[in-house]
């Protein structure tokens, strides 16, 4: 996959930068990602925005931090985004692994898109209605 630093402008479906739109959670192979705990209530609902993905891409992507052998688990692999718009109208585009990095390798999402997830001011549906 495609690493991107969180927070920096998001450009990699429409191959150039989008104002007001963020990247979190494009984890790479050997980048550093803040850890810690989160809540279970971000969790929940992060769990529930990933199983409703919007821009699938073809393929899938499997963890680069899980062994080789990891299961066909959708927890483990990706093919989607999830596009949230917080409170301060920014728009947090993630993909769908983020949910796998947050639940198994401790990964600690910056606040902004933490509080996006849990008070959302929309949620993108598909990339035709989503700005």
């Amino acid at each position: 996959m495609t690493y991107f630093p969180d927070l920096t402008p998001h450009s990699y479906t429409m191959r150039f930068e989008e104002k007001g739109v963020l990247n979190v959670g494009w984890l790479g192979e050997g980048q550093p990602f803040k850890t810690g705990s989160t809540s279970v209530d971000f969790r929940n609902a992060l769990k529930t925005l990933c199983e409703n993905p919007i821009h699938l891409h073809r393929g899938c992507h499997q963890c680069e931090y899980c062994p080789p052998q990891s299961s066909n688990n959708w927890t483990k692999i990706g093919n989607g985004q999830i596009r949230i718009r917080g409170e301060d109208g920014l728009w947090y585009v993630a993909p769908t692994m983020i949910y796998h990095y947050v639940y198994e390798h401790n990964y600690h999402p910056p606040d902004e898109f933490i509080n996006a997830v849990l008070n959302p001011k929309e949620i993108a549906d598909d990339l035709s209605g989503w700005r």
